[in-house]
């Protein structure tokens, strides 16, 4: 199974992220807040895939995409009722439903995150210096 890293600019999404893939049974193994963390992770991975924001504080998904390792995908969320997936150096645009949106919205709101320690990553992580909420 492929490592996934979440690179999200707002702690409290990013934690409803991992809890929501975690209780699939999927393996998250770093949650970042910018970008360039993302890349350090997963540097230290042979493949994986990175669910993002469209739009990070320090790069967007696109550039993301652009400077990961060959064997990473990256999965942008956004608001918009759409999201774009880079897969094998391509970039599609993936329309969501409103009724998907709607059920995905509630998902969100109705599961709480799971403790502030889950979050807390190893001291060896290049995510170590999350910083959260302050720009």
């Amino acid at each position: 199974m492929k490592d996934i890293i979440i690179a999200y600019p707002n702690k409290e999404v990013a934690l409803r992220l991992r809890a929501l893939l975690v209780g699939e049974g999927f393996r998250v193994s770093h949650i970042c807040a910018l970008g360039s963390s993302a890349l350090g992770a997963a540097g230290e991975k042979d493949a994986g895939v990175i669910i993002c924001a469209s739009l990070l504080r320090d790069m967007g998904a696109g550039t993301l995409a652009e400077q990961l390792p060959a064997d990473f995908d990256v999965v942008a969320l956004a608001k918009n009722g759409k999201t774009e997936i880079a897969l094998k150096g391509k970039i599609r645009t993936i329309l969501l439903p409103s009724k998907l949106c709607r059920k995905l919205l509630k998902f969100a709101t109705q599961k709480k995150p799971p403790p502030a320690r889950s979050f807390a990553p190893k001291a060896a992580s290049p995510c170590r210096d999350i910083k959260f909420g302050r720009k």
